[in-house]
């Protein structure tokens, strides 16, 4: 037996998949995706430069993790430190 396609009516979109893209972080600013994050992404979330990244991470500022011998962040735990750092204000 062949495989048929699906009839679709004029004009309709075909179906998408329910999983979302890769890039997801990117794609939807402001929403919390946990995936880890490179320094280059975490930097470009917060609005800030690599190089600040990298002064957080020596001085324990920021909350990070070793995956492989990288630094990786995790979105919500970043957000939750900070929350913390700016309610003891």
């Amino acid at each position: 037996m062949s495989k048929q396609k699906p009839i679709k009516a004029k004009g309709e979109q075909p179906a998408q998949s329910a999983s979302p893209p890769v890039d997801a972080p990117k794609a939807a600013p402001g929403v919390v995706v946990d995936r880890p994050l490179t320094p280059e992404q975490i930097a470009h979330y917060l609005q800030v430069s690599l190089s600040s990244i990298g002064r957080l991470v020596k001085a324990g500022d920021i909350p990070f993790l070793r995956v492989g011998g990288k630094t990786r962040f995790l979105p919500s735990d970043v957000i939750a430190h900070y929350r913390k750092v700016a309610e003891k204000k």
